[in-house]
């Protein structure tokens, strides 16, 4: 009898895990997000928010489980049939493939050859895991299904870097920067190019190639050879079908990407779970989503072979609460005006220091221990390269937040720290203020926005300006409508000069930006960038500035999918079809600040903040007096 195991969750309380998790979550390759971060530098300003990204998937798996559990189990009869039917068709191409891989065949299934689907010992776990509507004849394939549901929402993660996104986005920019500089000479540049070229061609992201490349490893490495006699033939195979479907799934093959809407839409097992785990590992008193009301009585529906897992009508309010709730942690907590700034500076640091690396013309002289990752920023991509599976899957297990924090710590106390020979003003001394505002929280940047109405102040001299000069935007709509062109522009135009007036919706640099590219404002956020460096420049005379920073963003509501819904007669509709949490929350959105400045300077007599109010208003009125620049040419 094979057993699982049990692991105790802050947030779901006991969570059971089959023998086939437990192999799982025992390789190294997972072991690795015990020591990644969820949410990358949050923890500076949220020192209790330290979620790792193993007991996220782990919470992942939980409920992902539970969401096709409860919706098969809810399900009628004849859907279940359909369903079934569907799958059925896929894993007869999945057999077909496998008979076709001689090599899989002869390793994993002792030289046999697939023809049906495994019969397999269901143990307590296993049979816990089947709903007791499922027909016997489809027993073995919901328990393949599931399984690969489980499997994929554990190892959805598994594929980030050190700090995640935030390194992510500094690799493809400087790859993107250095892809066609010369660089014959330089050892170091070749090889980085070489090896990201793979991950940063495409529209793909890195942290999904390698979640691809980590989990096919993971899956095939725990499925034991077997000889042609060996007994557990039944189990290799339903091993090999999971690692198959869970291809699928997140390649979102066929019928495979309606399961992938468990693991990843506006409505799935991963926000689920950060949704509350996030919140309160941040300190905020908020509670718990109404897990069993959302999932209980979710739904499967087959509709014209398209498969649906819906939510009961009668939850609708809870579903909004999950909405709102996500929302309202990115709103306070990963843009909090700190966390984009720490984010900020952990990102150019990282582009700095690959930089640095790649200008060097000679090669460091590898390691004699191919195990042992490099201790330089060229373990970023060191891992990535072509290498033989083990080696690989060693070097993967130390690419981790505490690595990289600790390089970065070697780097700035040996290089920078108390160095007097660097220049003031240089690359190497901004690279120094900001690795010593991360590694010794020793304040170098200042933030001039941090809340709405510090922002409020800027786009208040927007209207102003616009207000003052309305005969322009007035006078170029008249001209347009003559012409008979560019109707969305103008109907934009009439709409902004309305907003200003009114006063009523949102800031007006929110919509400026949502729709600047129609109106014809072009660059604007370049423009915006440059007006904040200029303004700086001429009200902060008693500070010397070396960097000043305009950061833009923009909340995602979270809605880009729909969530389903059915009611008592099993019709289908959407949350935008029965509620109006999307416009709600679309329009607190637009009172939130478009962008946020920074500022590198020593302001020991805090200047910047007398200034602050002066510096804004005066940013805002030249933002103002440029766009309507952009209607009188």
């Amino acid at each position: 009898m094979k057993k699982g195991i049990y692991l105790n969750d802050s947030i779901h309380g006991m969570i059971a895990l089959t023998e086939y998790e437990r192999r799982i979550v025992s390789t190294i390759g997972f072991n690795r997000l015990h020591d990644v971060y969820q949410n990358s530098t949050v923890y500076l300003t949220f020192p209790t928010n330290r979620t790792k990204r193993f007991e996220h998937s782990i919470g992942t798996m939980k409920l992902c489980s539970d969401m096709f559990f409860q919706s098969l189990l809810n399900a009628t009869d004849s859907t279940l049939g359909e369903f079934f039917a569907i799958y059925d068709r896929e894993y007869a191409t999945i057999l077909d493939r496998l008979r076709q891989q001689s090599d899989v065949c002869e390793e994993k299934l002792g030289s046999r050859l697939p023809e049906a689907m495994p019969q397999i010992e269901q143990d307590k776990l296993r049979h816990s895991l089947i709903p007791n509507n499922i027909p016997d004849q489809y027993k073995i394939m919901h328990l393949i299904l599931i399984q690969s549901i489980r499997a994929a929402a554990l190892l959805h993660d598994i594929g980030h870097p050190p700090f995640s996104h935030i390194v992510e986005f500094a690799l493809k920019d400087v790859y993107l920067e250095y892809k066609y500089k010369a660089i014959s000479d330089r050892e170091n540049a070749k090889e980085f190019i070489e090896i990201m070229s793979k991950y940063f061609e495409g529209d793909r992201k890195l942290h999904e190639q390698m979640g691809d490349e980590i989990s096919e490893g993971i899956l095939s490495k725990i499925i034991v050879p077997i000889s042609e006699k060996d007994e557990n033939y039944d189990e290799n195979l339903f091993e090999l079908l999971v690692l198959e479907s869970v291809k699928s799934i997140f390649a979102e093959d066929g019928a495979f990407k309606y399961l992938h809407r468990i693991i990843d839409s506006s409505l799935d097992g991963d926000r689920l779970d950060y949704a509350t785990r996030d919140v309160i590992n941040s300190g905020k008193d908020a509670g718990k989503i109404e897990y069993s009301r959302i999932i209980n009585d979710m739904q499967l529906i087959v509709e014209n072979g398209e498969v649906f897992f819906c939510v009961p009508l009668k939850a609708v309010s809870s579903v909004e609460d999950f909405v709102k709730r996500r929302y309202n942690s990115y709103k306070d907590i990963i843009y909090h005006h700190r966390v984009i700034q720490s984010d900020y500076i952990l990102e150019g640091i990282v582009k700095d220091l690959v930089k640095k690396y790649l200008s060097e013309t000679v090669l460091e002289k590898p390691s004699d221990n191919e195990v042992l990752i490099p201790f330089n920023i060229s373990g970023l991509w060191f891992p990535l390269g072509d290498k033989k599976s083990a080696i690989k899957a060693n070097a993967l297990s130390q690419w981790n937040d505490s690595w990289l924090t600790t390089v970065l710590r070697q780097i700035y106390y040996t290089e920078y720290y108390h160095n007097d020979e660097i220049e003031e003003g240089s690359g190497d001394f901004v690279l120094a203020q900001r690795l010593a505002e991360l590694l010794r929280n020793s304040k170098r940047y200042h933030s001039l926005i941090k809340r709405s109405e510090n922002f409020k102040i800027i786009d208040d001299a927007v209207k102003i300006e616009l207000m003052k000069q309305k005969d322009v935007l007035e006078e170029f709509l008249k001209k347009e409508n003559q012409l008979f062109r560019q109707e969305r522009c103008t109907e934009l135009i009439h709409q902004l000069l309305e907003n200003t007036i009114k006063n009523s919706s949102g800031f007006i640099l929110s919509y400026i930006h949502r729709y600047c590219k129609e109106m014809k404002i072009n660059d604007f956020e370049h423009m915006v960038s440059e007006i904040v460096k200029v303004e700086t420049n001429n009200i902060v005379t008693e500070l010397k500035t070396y960097d000043t920073v305009t950061l833009f963003k923009r909340i995602s509501i979270g809605l880009d999918s729909p969530i389903y819904f059915y009611n008592h007669k099993g019709t289908i509709s959407t949350l935008k079809d029965i509620s109006g949490i999307a416009d709600i929350l679309q329009l607190d959105s637009d009172y939130l600040p478009v962008f946020y400045i920074y500022i590198l300077a020593k302001d020991v007599d805090g200047v910047l903040k007398e200034k602050r109010e002066e510096l804004l208003g005066c940013i805002g009125k030249r933002i103002g007096e440029e766009i309507i620049k952009r209607f009188q040419m």
